[in-house]
């Protein structure tokens, strides 16, 4: 029976979509090169591990982008979050989920300033339990992180299920001994999928 709801955050809470972020904003020019080194490039990941903080970030990435879009690629580091916003239909899920009596739990991976924008559109209080990247230098799906989680908070894994839009993720938890949900934007789905086990 299930009775804990754990949720990865980026397209399953908080919508994710640095082409998006790119176009919005840099200039035009800048926008491929920066959706390439910054989002898509090779130091995006060690944010999540916490290596890296913003200025950290800039620094290594600014090499390889033309110095006249270093301004763009500075407004994309500090504002990209800005544009994320609540899936449809997350709120609700959530609420209901909680006052039925569920547990629910984020797992991410994020760069510290997860912390910071969270908050901004999620009441923290609806969660037992928040577990970030950054924050043990791990990210998923290293079994690891899944471990910690059901470690820290004295989960037993046959009653929890995982939502994350990464296939790999939702292995690395169903190797874990989680039931894992491939999550695709539907939340009657993931409803359902809840009652039935």
């Amino acid at each position: 029976m299930i009775r804990n709801i754990i949720l990865d955050m980026g397209n399953v809470l908080l919508t994710y979509e640095p082409e998006t972020y790119a176009e919005r904003l840099c200039t035009g020019e800048a926008a491929p090169i920066i959706l390439r080194e910054l989002f898509l490039g090779p130091d995006w990941a060690k944010q999540d591990l916490g290596l890296l903080g913003k200025r950290e970030l800039f620094d290594l990435v600014k090499s390889r982008v033309p110095s006249g879009f270093h301004a763009d690629l500075r407004n994309a580091i500090d504002h990209w979050s800005d544009l994320m916003k609540p899936l449809p239909g997350a709120s609700g899920f959530l609420c209901e989920m909680h006052d039925q009596g569920y547990r629910l739990y984020v797992l991410s991976n994020a760069g510290y300033d997860f912390h910071e924008y969270f908050p901004q559109h999620y009441d923290t209080g609806l969660f037992s339990g928040i577990v970030v990247s950054c924050d043990l230098h791990i990210t998923k799906p290293d079994r690891r992180i899944y471990e910690y989680l059901l470690q820290k908070y004295s989960l037993n894994p046959a009653e929890c299920i995982f939502a994350d839009d990464m296939p790999v993720n939702v292995l690395g938890a169903e190797k874990c001994g989680i039931s894992g949900f491939l999550f695709q934007g539907d939340f009657n789905t993931l409803r359902e999928r809840i009652r039935k086990s």
